[in-house]
């Protein structure tokens, strides 16, 4: 159900979030794709959750059917990439 990049796996958001990495949630019907600090993520849901349990829906199509892998965070060169702010999850 989740995926992980990187060395090694982290299954909580917690751990994830100690590890200073990136959470990506990606929806299995349209593909549509948000990213996350683990540490945004663990100021607003449990950090003692598993990555695959958090209460993702996909925001164009509302399917909650999403596909969530955490990876460490390249801080030498600037990614190509949103990261989004969680207001509260549900």
């Amino acid at each position: 159900m989740f995926q992980f990049a990187g060395m090694v796996a982290k299954r909580t958001v917690g751990e994830a979030a100690r590890a200073e990495m990136l959470v990506t949630a990606r929806c299995r019907g349209c593909g549509h794709a948000a990213s996350f600090l683990a540490s945004d993520l663990a100021s607003v849901t449990d950090p003692g959750l598993a990555l695959d349990r958090l209460p993702f829906r996909c925001r164009e199509c509302r399917q909650r059917d999403c596909e969530v892998s955490a990876e460490e965070i390249e801080r030498d060169r600037r990614p190509g990439i949103v990261i989004w702010r969680p207001t509260r999850l549900r």
